[in-house]
């Protein structure tokens, strides 16, 4: 499981700390556990999963900081900009308990303020753990457990943070996407403990309040997954197993009619097998069925891992590998302008590591050393985007109009190609 480090500095602990006990009324009561919320109606059938789920609000908890609260860049951890100015994410406070709570910017991500209740705390609530987010528009947002078997909830809203509906589908919610009126979510059946579980789409037309069983994926199992739309009824869904598993369950599958029903289309992840047997990754993503993009990662070494970058444009019926790194100078030179050998491809699933804007254009931040890389003739070249963005570690970015913003470890930027302006925190290195 890909897990992205979260970095509080020590005045922001105790500004929050300090918070927390006054909305609580004294630093005892501040340990209590929180409030629980009503379980949300379900309706079991065929399988794990159900076949209805109802949300219920997320209630607020006396021991938590209020919404309206103000939060430093340093806490927040994920973002999704849904116009130039507003944005989402997802932020935790540390002191005294470990508590993950929406966040919202309208002014560009200058100033960022907590938008709702606490939506899990670390110690007592996992199945309740989020921590990927994603955006329809300026009002409406949506957040899941993200990859690697974490929580099993689904949380939106649709009002800007006035409310968030909270629903659990499955044992963990994997992969969100928005299109055509319809959120779609991927869920799996079962733990990660248990053998590599069947994975279904749910699917709501109202918002988030009311979530359907719409199909189970056929032959492929696995607790991570991307699934990208590329129209109201066209999904592209790629489900793997954890790092290590065999690829025996791990692939592709296309949906014509809604997610209804799937047909298997060809992986070249599975059958390249970077550097042996042993780890490896991949990431989809795409603009249409004719510009898709593959990322495969095979078994990574001290800082290094082999990589290619798949196009397809016929709807994954094939693929060219158009850039590929071996990460073994000795037998393969490393081309010029290959995606570099240095740094790790994030796991299915991951929200604000991947960003494709066209046929040509994609983005995507590696793991390990940190670098945002990009690539604007098809994934052929790639280069990183800016030494100053880079010496910050980046950890987040989200694509608004024809830009990128990018969270770094100590800063907010926005721009692209060579053009960068400095939104918030400081332009020094990390």
């Amino acid at each position: 499981m890909n897990t992205r480090a979260r970095r509080f500095s020590a005045a922001a602990a105790g500004t929050i700390a300090a918070a927390l006990v006054a909305a609580a009324g004294t630093a005892a009561a501040a340990s209590m556990p929180p409030r629980s919320a009503p379980a949300p109606q379900a309706t079991t059938g065929v399988g794990a999963g159900p076949t209805h789920v109802s949300s219920a609000p997320v209630l607020a908890s006396p021991y938590t900081l209020r919404p309206g609260t103000k939060v430093p860049l340093t806490d927040v951890a994920d973002i999704a900009f849904a116009t130039p100015e507003v944005g989402y994410g997802l932020g935790a406070s540390r002191r005294p308990q470990a508590v993950t709570y929406p966040l919202k910017t309208t002014n560009g991500g200058k100033t960022w303020t907590i938008d709702g209740p606490g939506l899990y705390f670390e110690t007592a609530d996992a199945p309740l753990a989020v921590s990927s987010i994603g955006v329809v528009n300026a009002q409406e947002a949506y957040i899941w457990g993200g990859p690697g078997g974490g929580g099993s909830t689904v949380v939106v809203t649709t009002d800007g943070g006035a409310q968030w509906r909270r629903a659990s589908l499955g044992q963990a919610t994997l992969a969100m996407s928005a299109a055509g009126g319809q959120l779609w979510t991927l869920a799996s059946t079962a733990r990660p403990s248990s053998p590599a579980p069947a994975v279904q789409l749910y699917v709501s037309s109202d918002g988030g309040r009311n979530w359907t069983l719409r199909s189970v994926i056929p032959d492929l199992r696995g607790w991570q997954a991307d699934l990208d739309r590329t129209s109201a009824t066209t999904a592209f869904a790629l489900v793997s197993a954890l790092k290590g598993s065999s690829p025996a369950t791990d692939g592709i599958v296309e949906t014509t009619n809604g997610g209804r029903s799937w047909v298997r289309r060809n992986d070249p992840c599975t059958t390249r097998r970077l550097g042996g047997d042993g780890e490896w990754t991949q990431r989809l993503a795409g603009t249409s069925a004719g510009a898709l993009w593959l990322f495969c990662g095979g078994t990574p070494g001290t800082g290094l891992q082999p990589k290619s970058v798949e196009r397809s444009a016929n709807g994954a019926a094939t693929w060219t590998a158009v850039s590929v790194q071996f990460a073994d100078e000795g037998l393969h030179p490393e081309p010029a302008g290959a995606i570099p050998a240095i740094g790790y491809l994030s796991s299915p699933g991951a929200s604000g590591l991947l960003a494709t804007t066209s046929a040509n254009d994609a983005s995507l931040i590696l793991g390990g050393n940190s670098v945002l890389l990009h690539s604007g003739d098809g994934g052929r070249n790639w280069s990183p985007l800016s030494e100053a963005i880079d010496a910050q570690f980046p950890k987040q970015l989200s694509v608004v109009g024809k830009q990128l913003v990018v969270l770094t470890v100590n800063a907010l930027w926005r721009g692209s190609g060579t053009s960068w302006t400095l939104v918030a925190g400081t332009a020094k290195p990390y």
